[in-house]
């Protein structure tokens, strides 16, 4: 075979690599070392040398590719679901008045309360005793207290303040309802059209002397106010005398009677005892109103609607009382402050854009508006009059000077002609609440009633009735 065993060595010739080929030699030898040990070693040595050579050249030359493991990415952690944040003092309402003891007040409080409650909220209410200083104290601590404030201010400017503190500092979103204020914080402001309605009732006076006497020459109209520091009584004087201004040829006088039913009784028992007019026209009636007729009937000076002596007589409410003494042809006109309407559009408002999530009250306390410009009418339980008038609110529309968005609210007129009709809230307001304490008042007029008057009184009765919820 060409080969020589030289057993005192115990090699095998011919196997011994040259010196270039060393390290594949001992890799060789390596993997022999490690077949004895799988095979037996006996069993691997009695190959023939033929044999051993050729499977050493085949296991030298053999390329062998290893595919590395691919390492493993990591599991991705999946996006927890958000939890929904919760308001923080458990979806209440605030709701901060100047006064509670009159049947306006009242009303504006629970129609409010009752839209709030509707929705599952927890209402509560304060009262500020027209005071600015009172009522600023209440926006701070309340602030700390509930989710939403909603605030019948009294002044323009007196409460901007805490406005801001309530909002920027203790973020709990501010509604200025009813009166208007002039300021920066506030998410809005809706009210009643105060100045277009005294300019509407001197229109409305000055109609009705035309009528009687064909003239306006050297007549007279007399204006009992509320106290100018409510802005909402202010209003009112301002557009009753930029109204006056389009009659130069009408005497005038405005009688300011304060905030309280008993000024606004003695300022007309003053001016009655010793003076007289064409028409009036007060900033209020209901309760403040009473007062006036009161001193009419005491100095002789209430006439039947229709009478030649009767002076014709306008407000501004719309209160059950005001309706009854339409009804019974002691006044002419009432200018409807709708409460039915404005409070719950102010919740609804607030509700849908402003607290729809709680997120105002948490990092990064973003204050949540409405959108402008928007319109919206009357909700599904008031009455804004025939033709579903709107309110509109934008931003400057009443003060261009203020960002805050503002609206006022439709006007309508209620007379003996739509007195009895079932939707206007000084008829609804009774079927729920009954009827007010002096809507039952009645006064010695002179004169001959109206033929239309007793079955005004006798259809409302039917109504009332039907609708008394008891």
């Amino acid at each position: 075979m060409g080969r020589k065993s030289d057993e005192s060595k115990g090699n095998i010739k011919g196997l011994d690599p040259p010196e270039e080929g060393r390290r594949d030699y001992l890799k060789t030898v390596g993997a022999l070392v490690a077949g004895l040990a799988v095979g037996g070693a006996a069993g691997w040595l009695a190959r023939p040398a033929e044999k051993i050579t050729e499977t050493l050249t085949e296991t030298v030359t053999k390329t062998v590719t290893v595919t590395p493991t691919p390492t493993p990415k990591p599991t991705p952690t999946p996006t927890p679901t958000p939890t929904p944040m919760e308001f923080k003092h458990g979806k209440s309402v605030m709701y901060l008045t100047p006064d509670i003891h009159e049947t306006w007040w009242v009303a504006c409080k629970e129609y409010l309360k009752r839209a709030v409650e509707a929705d599952g909220w927890k209402f509560a209410f304060d009262v500020s005793d027209w005071s600015d200083s009172k009522c600023t104290d209440q926006l701070v601590t309340y602030s700390t207290l509930y989710d939403i404030i909603f605030v019948f201010p009294t002044s323009l400017e007196g409460i901007n303040e805490g406005i801001r503190i309530a909002e920027v500092e203790n973020h709990c979103p501010v509604v200025v309802q009813k009166n208007f204020v002039v300021g920066e914080y506030g998410r809005f402001c809706i009210s009643f059209d105060d100045h277009g309605a005294g300019m509407r009732q001197v229109e409305m006076a000055v109609n009705a002397i035309k009528q009687r006497y064909g003239t306006t020459e050297g007549k007279k109209i007399i204006c009992f106010s509320g106290a100018r520091a409510a802005s909402g009584w202010r209003g009112r004087a301002e557009g009753f005398l930029d109204g006056m201004k389009l009659h130069p040829e009408i005497e005038y006088e405005e009688w300011d009677c304060g905030a309280s039913i008993e000024g606004w009784a003695n300022q007309a028992d003053v001016y009655f005892a010793t003076d007289t007019c064409d028409a009036i026209v007060a900033g209020s009636g209901g309760p403040y109103g009473r007062g006036i007729i009161d001193a009419l009937s005491r100095y002789g000076k209430l006439y039947y609607v229709g009478d030649p002596n009767h002076i014709y007589m306008v407000t501004i409410d719309g209160k059950p009382s005001e309706l009854q003494w339409i009804r019974r042809g002691y006044q002419d006109d009432v200018l409807s402050q709708s409460p039915d309407c404005l409070m719950p559009i102010g919740w609804y408002l607030a509700r849908d854009y402003i607290v729809k999530d709680a997120s105002y009250q948490y990092p990064p306390y973003t204050m949540p508006s409405i959108p402008t410009p928007i319109e919206v009418g009357a909700p599904p339980t008031g009455y804004w009059g025939e033709g579903d008038p709107k309110m509109k609110i934008d931003k400057g529309l009443i003060f261009p000077q203020v960002s805050m968005p503002q609206g006022v609210s439709p006007v309508y007129t209620v007379n003996k002609d739509n007195v009895n009709k079932k939707e206007i809230w000084g008829n609804t307001y009774t079927f729920w609440r009954g009827k007010e304490d002096i809507q039952m008042l009645t006064w010695p007029a002179k004169g001959t009633p109206p033929a239309w008057s007793q079955k005004l009184l006798d259809d409302y009765e039917v109504m009332f009735t039907e609708n008394y919820q008891w």
